[in-house]
């Protein structure tokens, strides 16, 4: 009798608790109705939905070399051998688990994948049968993602069986994408052989057990042929939250940072604090010593095991749980020969995959992203934590936040520029991004308050980050106020790569007061657009406007185009900007610049290198009063020091 999926425990189950569910829905599908449903729908799948020929698919990331192919799948057609029996897949996999330390799939396969880079999570293992070898996918803090591409032989025809695997934080399910170009049945070996299928570009949700996925071709079910088996673990790790000791000293400590700091936590609205990453930095804003202090404090006291506290939330990503003066324990764990999995450190690139989080202070959120200062154990001084609010109840959001994690992680991973953000390492199993602390963001109310001098830093700083970027091909696609830290020690430093690309024809989100007018036309952004967008926010800075996202013209960027009404606000908007761009004064150096920035062709428009080229030849000179109406710019045969 097929398991009952809605009475499955994440907490107390089996080792291996095989249940499923549709993309489509979210919802746990009961696998015993999916059964009975099963027989009825099959032959309509097979009539209706499986007409498509399975082609090649492109290059992916693990690709088995032709001399890898083995003799079970190059025979012809219905000649070609069946797989083996599932006991046989059964006693296989089984066998390969004490070989598969850290591995969260376990697959038995006609090849093995080729993948010879150094940071491989793909491991091969020894166990093998005719027509098939093992390998395991092991889920470290490097990788939540995978693509395994399968090439496969079916008469003469050359097929693919090609699947991603996204690891959903927090949980011990999994997503599966089916990347081949024909649908896939997804079997459950553990329930008589419950089967569903997924269609070309669909995800399905599997949890624990033994699962056979089967290509489908030409409407034959060759689920016995052209096919792979995989066992999806429980995760291979754990997070223990400590809570705060009531000791005398902490007690104090609080009690002071209470008194100075009254009132400094808020909750940031929205459009206002869209993905900020940076503490603030203001007379209310505890200090340097005191966040030392109170990190001190929470990491000096012992963590026992009665110190360890229930999760509230058993399904979303744990860091989220964390209070100040809380500790998260994230410990790797390992596979002993069938005993218990037992924790063990493992050292990465970017930290170890074991570790201690403690949390200072909550800095705040948005819709999407919570961010608090933390004490990570294998960083030295503070780091910032940068986490998805994914409370697992949406399954739905993991492809996004996986996709924004990803690029943001990617496009900082192994840059360093004193304007760009330090990424000081990550966790791809609970998609946690840890970044270096900053000062405030240029977000600072409806008026900016920037002295000249502020605003030529900012922009030379900021000109020079994207020269840099546009190097490397980096387009950040979201340059706005509250995405730039300044301060005067520190400089400008650009943050927030959730949005940025490689492709200037990639589409891409953003905030939409920044988005330039080349959106109209060439339906693109590119390196222009950036520019565009610092020029808007030079003219925030400048006082020459309020900050945009306050200035009551809003519009759904996604109808734009489509609705009459989004069209109108939108070019509502281009036109405010370009009077305020008509309000600048071209004999002021810098209003200049900014002029030039926020031309409405986006050939015409000043590039990044222009910028700091400009700024390298003027320094500014107090004239009176401390804010940008109250100064001037100069030329000067010497680089300013400002701006050098």
């Amino acid at each position: 009798m097929p398991l009952q999926t809605q009475n499955i425990s994440h907490a107390s189950g089996p080792a291996y608790s095989p249940s499923f569910h549709s993309s489509a829905s979210a919802t746990q599908i009961d696998s015993r109705a999916a059964a009975a449903a099963a027989a009825t729908q099959r032959e309509q799948e097979r009539t209706v939905e499986l007409e498509r020929e399975a082609q090649p698919q492109a290059k992916s990331t693990y690709k088995a070399p032709e001399s890898q192919q083995t003799s079970s799948v190059v025979a012809d057609g219905a000649n070609t051998p069946k797989a083996p029996t599932v006991d046989q897949i059964r006693t296989l996999l089984y066998a390969a688990l004490p070989s598969a330390e850290g591995a969260r799939l376990i697959i038995a396969s006609p090849q093995y994948p080729n993948d010879a880079s150094e940071d491989s999570s793909v491991v091969r293992l020894p166990q093998e049968i005719e027509g098939r070898v093992t390998f395991g996918l092991v889920q470290s803090s490097q990788h939540m993602d995978y693509l395994v591409q399968q090439p496969l032989q079916y008469g003469s025809s050359a097929v693919e069986l090609c699947y991603e695997v996204i690891f959903i934080p927090g949980s011990d399910d999994c997503l599966l994408r089916n990347c081949s170009k024909a649908p896939l049945h997804m079997t459950c070996l553990d329930s008589r052989w419950t089967r569903w299928l997924i269609r070309e570009n669909r995800r399905a949700v599997i949890r624990p057990g033994l699962w056979r996925i089967s290509l489908v071709r030409n409407g034959d079910d060759a689920s016995d042929r052209l096919c792979t088996e995989i066992m999806l673990l429980r995760r291979q790790y754990t997070v223990a939250i400590h809570r705060a000791i009531d000791s005398s000293l902490a007690k104090r400590a609080a009690s002071e940072d209470d008194a100075e700091n009254r009132g400094k936590r808020r909750k940031l609205g929205k459009d206002e604090t869209e993905d900020v990453a940076i503490p603030p930095a203001s007379k209310t804003a505890p200090g340097s010593d005191s966040i030392a202090k109170r990190a001190d404090i929470v990491q000096s006291r012992q963590l026992t095991p009665s110190s360890v506290r229930e999760l509230v939330n058993q399904t979303g990503i744990p860091l989220l749980e964390l209070a100040d003066k809380e500790t998260a324990v994230i410990s790797s764990l390992h596979i002993n020969n069938g005993e218990d999995p037992q924790p063990t450190p493992v050292s990465t690139a970017y930290g170890s995959d074991s570790y201690h989080l403690s949390r200072i202070q909550y800095m705040g959120h948005t819709s999407s992203t919570s961010v608090f200062s933390c004490r990570h154990s294998a960083i030295p001084g503070l780091v910032v934590a940068k986490v998805p609010r994914y409370d697992g109840k949406s399954i739905e959001q993991v492809p996004s936040f996986a996709r924004s994690w990803k690029r943001e992680r990617d496009m900082l991973r192994g840059h360093k520029h004193r304007n760009i953000v330090a990424l000081k390492a990550f966790d791809a199993r609970m998609f946690a991004l840890y970044l270096e602390v900053l000062p405030r963001s240029l977000y600072r109310g409806n008026m900016s308050t920037f002295t000249l001098s502020d605003v030529a830093t900012i922009l030379y700083d900021i000109a020079s980050a994207l020269v840099y970027l546009y190097d490397k091909s980096i387009i950040h696609n979201d340059i706005k106020p509250g995405n730039i830290a300044f301060s005067p020690q520190r400089g400008a430093v650009l943050f927030d790569f959730g949005m940025a690309t490689n492709d200037e024809d990639q589409a891409t989100g953003g905030t939409m007061w920044y988005l330039p007018p080349d959106i109209i036309h060439r339906k693109r952004r590119g390196f222009p657009g950036d520019v565009w967008a610092l020029g808007i926010t030079a003219s925030y800075l400048l006082g020459k406007m309020q900050i945009p996202e306050r200035c009551g013209i809003r519009w759904d960027m996604a109808d734009s185009g489509k609705k009459k009404g989004s069209d109108q606000a939108m070019m509502a908007w281009f036109n405010l900007v370009k009077e305020k761009r008509e309000e600048l004064d071209r004999d002021n150096k810098l209003e200049s610049i900014v002029y030039d920035m926020l031309h409405w062709k986006a050939e015409s428009r000043i590039t990044a290198e222009g910028i700091t080229a400009a700024l390298d030849s003027f320094k500014l000179e107090s004239v009176e009063g401390p804010t940008c109406d109250g100064q001037r710019l100069t030329r000067s045969r010497t680089k300013s020091p400002l701006v050098g």
